[in-house]
């Protein structure tokens, strides 16, 4: 390769930083669209969701093990929870 047309990569870290593998960027990446379509019409946001999955969970549906309909069903059945479940304790009580 000459000179014209060789690339160069520069990384510039800030002091403190962390170094980010970029594989771990396209994975969160996927992680937060597939939460995004999972929740789509729902009344559940992809934050709500990732917050009652657990570090396992994320990892299966990186590699595939989660499918996205799976995790649409999940999302779906969180959704329905969340909102069947009475809203204090006074009603918690009646029931």
């Amino acid at each position: 390769m000459d000179s014209q047309t060789r690339q160069a990569a520069i990384t510039l870290t800030l002091a403190g930083a962390k170094p980010t593998s970029p594989i771990i960027v396209l994975d969160e990446v996927r992680i937060a669209i597939a939460l995004k379509r999972a929740c789509d019409g729902l009344l559940l946001s992809p934050d709500e969701l990732r917050a009652e999955l657990d570090e396992g969970d994320l990892t299966d549906l990186v590699s595939g093990a989660l499918t996205p309909d799976a995790l649409r069903q999940v999302a779906q059945a969180l959704a329905l929870m969340r909102f069947s479940r009475p809203k204090d304790s006074a009603e918690v009580e009646r029931l």
